[in-house]
């Protein structure tokens, strides 16, 4: 009696098996972490030429920033010297008494001729090549404030769809508390009416008037706030595009806010600006395209900030 076939198909299959073996850890050093190691060892002959040429970059970055910084004249240099001329400036238009600028905060609200402008005086000892920097400065300022930057509206800084999002149930909620303000309309309704721009970093803005005048003359020296800003706060990949000139006619309420001319908007939309258009639903006070809104709304780490405010491409004489 043969039993071979019997046994043969007893015999276990092994292949399955076989291959789980063969597919064991992986042969990678990397995924292994047998990677070989290689330490470092400081010898004085290496860290002394790699001090020397270290000491022989920084001497020369140094030595390029000093002779720069030797080309660059900064007036007044050891201080302004203000004043307030009471002939010229004691009265306005009216007749009526001006507030010293030096005792605004103490007259505010008292003189009826309003504040009356600072003098400061400097004298260039020599000619100013192009272009020149003016800069206000700002002290105990805290831009920075978490409040103050959270304060704001990313779409409208981006120039997106703004009547959708203000007839949308949410608003600019992101601007409060500087988001909006109610209006008596026909029929005893109110509208709400949204800044434009909205919120604290906006509304803040720096808005003192500088003029910059030759001693003696009076003529007035031309500058400009073309090129103030960075080139990433602008135009259409910028952070901040204006809408079209025939969207604040279809959509500003109020245009301009209270001096048209700081406004930085384009001189067709000064007839528009004493009228606005009683459908709309924004306070267009100010154009975000404006480069000195621009550099006001890059919020200074410190509360003692300088901000550039205008250029001189052409220079300045002495005197």
């Amino acid at each position: 009696m043969q039993l071979t076939g019997l046994a043969d198909c007893c015999v276990p299959d092994t292949s399955a098996i076989d291959d789980r073996k063969r597919k064991g850890p992986s042969p990678n050093i990397g995924l292994q972490q047998r990677i070989p190691l290689k330490q470092l060892v400081y010898t004085p002959k290496c860290v002394t030429l790699t001090l020397i040429v270290l000491g022989i970059i920084c001497i020369t970055v140094g030595i390029i920033c000093v002779l720069i910084e030797a080309t660059v004249t900064a007036y007044p240099a050891s201080g302004p010297y203000t004043y307030f001329d009471w002939e010229k400036y004691g009265k306005n238009a009216g007749g009526q008494m001006r507030c010293p600028c030096a005792e605004n905060d103490y007259c505010e609200g008292q003189a009826l001729g309003k504040v009356a402008p600072c003098l400061v005086q400097f004298n260039i000892t020599e000619d100013m090549p192009g272009p020149i920097y003016f800069y206000y400065a700002l002290t105990n300022f805290y831009q920075n404030n978490q409040r103050v930057v959270k304060s704001s509206s990313a779409i409208m800084s981006r120039g997106e769809d703004l009547l959708k999002q203000a007839t949308s149930g949410d608003g600019f909620s992101s601007c409060q508390p500087a988001e909006s303000y109610m209006v008596n309309t026909s029929d005893f309704e109110q509208t709400e009416i949204y800044y434009y721009p909205c919120g604290l970093a906006a509304k803040s803005l720096f808005n003192d008037t500088f003029t910059l005048k030759v001693r003696g003359t009076g003529d007035i020296i031309a500058w400009t706030s073309k090129g103030i800003a960075y080139a990433s706060s602008g135009g259409v990949n910028g952070r901040n595009q204006a809408m079209d000139v025939q969207w604040h006619r279809d959509n500003c309420y109020k245009l301009g806010g209270q001096d048209f001319d700081q406004s930085g908007y384009h001189e067709d939309l000064r007839k528009f600006s004493l009228v606005g258009n009683s459908k709309g639903r924004f306070d267009c006070w100010h154009n975000v395209s404006e480069e000195g809104y621009q550099v006001w709304t890059r919020p200074a780490a410190r509360p003692s900030f300088w901000k550039l405010h205008k250029r001189l491409p052409g220079g300045l004489k002495q005197g």
